[in-house]
């Protein structure tokens, strides 16, 4: 008699192991959203403009949009994560002018250094350093 009430389990078992798997399964489900609703904080740099944006996207570029911030066809930026806290750095192209030797060039650059302008022109390297390449006159804003 007592295999057979193995068996059949009584109804208190039964509810205390129904009430185990509906524990589980809670647990599991609250878990998973933690996963799926987690929401990231980004520290989005444009020049010298510094944002913070959390948001549940993961795509930077869907972020930087979500943030009202547009990228022109030549601007690009850059990624980086530290834990809960992600970086975007915008990097937006500038158009230059730049006097060399006599001859005007104008050059698309990324660069925030005058080196940094001057070596897609080819012209880095060319000046001694400490001493001025050339002095614009009064009024004129070439490099």
């Amino acid at each position: 008699m007592h295999a057979i009430q193995h068996l059949f389990p009584t109804k208190k078992t039964l509810l205390l192991r129904l009430g185990a798997v509906a524990l589980t399964l809670l647990l599991t489900a609250g878990l998973l959203s933690q996963a799926v609703f987690a929401q990231t904080t980004y520290v989005i740099t444009d020049g010298d403009r510094v944002l913070v944006h959390t948001t549940y996207a993961t795509d930077p570029a869907a972020v930087l949009t979500e943030a009202g911030l547009e990228l022109g066809e030549e601007d690009t930026f850059t990624t980086q994560s530290d834990g809960n806290v992600s970086e975007i750095t915008v990097n937006r192209i500038q158009m230059v002018r730049v006097n060399h030797d006599g001859q005007a060039l104008e050059v698309a650059t990324y660069g925030s250094t005058v080196s940094g302008i001057l070596r897609p022109a080819g012209a880095a390297g060319h000046f001694p350093r400490g001493r001025p390449a050339h002095l614009p006159e009064p009024g004129q804003r070439n490099l």
